[in-house]
C-alpha cells in the first residue's frame, strides 16, 4: 500500500516511515504549504497522512484543495492537539480520520487499511453500476443507444485531451520547485520561530528530569526515548558535558516515539517525577533505565522504581492522571514544531541538533552558547 506523508517541514518523520515500512507500507514524503497537485504522489498513492503538530490554516487549505478537485483519496490526520471541537472541525473540512499522538502504530496501520479498503470498495461499485445501466435495455433499443455511446465517447476523448492540456498548463503555472537551499532556509526560519515560542516550556522543570546544576546559566534540552540505542549512547556524552561544565543545566524531555513500550516507560517516569521531588533520585532513576540491557518496558520501569523505595500504589494512582498524557502531548508538540522527528535531539542556545553527534560537537555548541550569554549580560 502506497502512502503519501505530508509534514510541516522538509524532513520526514523517520520513526513513522520506518515503522510503517516494516508493516508493509511504502511511503513518500512531501512538504505542507504547496498545492496538493504539486505533489504528483497524490495522484497515484492510496492514502495521505497529514502529520501536523499544530492545527493551522495551511493544513486546512491543503485539505480543502484536495477536496475541491474531487480527489477522494483518504486523509488521516496525526496531531498532538487533543480536543473534540478541533477534531470535529478537521473532519468536517475533509479529513477521514484523526489520531492523537502518542498512538499505537498497529492501530494507525489498521486505520489506514480500513480507509484504503473503503475507498477501493467505493470505486469498485460505482463503475460497475454505470456500466450495467448503459446496457440494461431491450435489444431493439440497443442500436440507438450504441450511437449515443459512440458520440459520448468521442466527446469524452476530446474533453479529456483538453483537460490534459489545461491541466499541464496549470501545473506549469502552479509548480515552483524549491531548491534544497530554499527548503533549508524555510526550515531554519520556522525552527527559529518555534524555538522562540516554546523556549520557556522547554526549559521548564514541568515533566522533566533535571541533571547537572539546577541553577546553571547554560541549558541543554534533550529529547530522548528509553529504547533508542543512540539515546543510550548519548547518555554518556551528556554526563561528560555535566562533569566538564559546572554551569550546565540539562533538561531531559520524554519523547517516546518507538512504540507502546517506550510510551509506557515514559508515563512511568513522569509518575516517578511526581513521587520523587528529589532531583538526584530522579536522575538516578533515569540513569538506571538508560543503562538497562535489552528493551525497556513499563513493567521493568515500574520494578526499577519500586526497588528505589517508591510507593507502588501511589505510582499506579499517578498513572491514571490525564496530566501525564498532557505532558507527553506538550513534548510532542514542541518537538515537532522544532522539526525534531527523531531521537536523540538536543537544543543548546539557538541550535537544534538531531542525532548522536558526540560530546565534542555538543561541547563546541555549549561553549558558543556560553559566550553569547556572557556578551548579553
Amino acid at each position: 500500500m502506497r502512502i503519501f506523508l505530508v509534514g510541516e517541514g522538509p524532513s520526514p518523520n523517520p520513526a513513522l516511515m520506518t515503522g510503517l515500512g516494516r508493516l508493509g507500507f511504502s511511503l513518500e514524503n512531501g512538504v505542507l504549504g504547496l498545492h496538493w497537485q504539486d505533489h504528483p504522489a497524490t495522484l497515484r498513492y492510496d492514502a495521505i497522512i497529514l502529520d501536523l503538530s499544530n492545527l493551522h490554516q495551511t493544513g486546512l487549505d491543503f485539505v480543502a484543495a484536495c477536496r475541491s478537485e474531487s480527489n477522494n483519496i483518504p486523509i488521516l490526520l496525526l496531531t498532538t492537539v487533543d480536543g473534540v471541537q478541533e477534531r470535529v472541525r478537521w473532519l468536517d473540512a475533509g479529513v477521514d480520520a484523526c489520531l492523537v499522538k502518542p498512538f499505537d502504530l498497529d492501530e494507525m496501520a489498521a486505520r489506514l487499511r480500513a480507509l484504503i479498503r473503503r475507498r477501493a470498495d467505493h470505486q469498485h461499485v460505482e463503475p460497475s453500476n454505470q456500466a450495467w445501466s448503459t446496457f440494461d435495455c431491450p435489444l431493439p433499443e440497443l442500436v440507438p443507444k450504441a450511437g449515443l455511446i459512440a458520440r459520448r465517447s468521442a466527446m469524452s476523448v476530446a474533453l479529456l485531451a483538453g483537460m490534459v492540456f489545461l491541466g499541464s498548463a496549470r501545473a506549469q503555472e502552479l509548480r515552483v520547485p524549491l531548491s534544497p537551499e530554499q527548503r533549508q532556509a524555510i526550515g531554519e526560519a520556522e525552527q527559529a520561530k518555534a524555538l522562540a515560542q516554546y523556549r520557556s516550556q522547554l526549559l521548564s522543570s514541568r515533566g522533566a528530569t533535571i541533571i547537572g546544576n539546577p541553577n546553571g546559566r547554560v541549558s541543554l534540552v534533550a529529547f530522548f526515548d528509553y529504547n533508542c540505542p543512540y539515546c543510550r549512547a548519548s547518555a554518556g556524552d551528556i554526563q561528560k558535558l555535566v562533569d566538564a561544565n559546572p554551569e550546565l543545566r540539562v533538561v531531559l524531555r520524554e519523547f517516546p516515539i518507538l512504540g507502546p513500550d517506550s510510551t509506557a516507560t515514559s508515563r512511568l517516569a513522569l509518575a516517578v517525577a511526581r513521587e520523587a521531588p528529589d532531583i538526584e533520585l530522579r536522575a538516578r532513576y533515569y540513569d538506571a533505565l538508560m543503562k538497562a540491557k535489552g528493551s525497556m518496558t513499563g513493567s521493568l520501569a515500574f520494578t526499577t522504581a519500586t526497588s528505589m523505595g517508591l510507593d507502588s500504589a501511589k505510582l499506579k494512582s499517578d498513572l491514571k492522571d490525564p496530566e501525564i498524557d498532557a505532558i507527553l502531548r506538550e513534548n510532542f508538540a514542541a518537538a515537532e514544531a522544532l522539526g525534531v522527528n527523531g531521537t536523540p535531539a538536543f537544543i543548546i542556545g539557538d541550535q537544534v541538533i538531531v542525532g548522536a553527534v558526540g560530546a565534542d560537537r555538543m561541547q563546541a555548541t555549549l561553549s558558543a552558547a556560553a559566550a553569547v550569554n556572557c556578551c548579553s549580560r
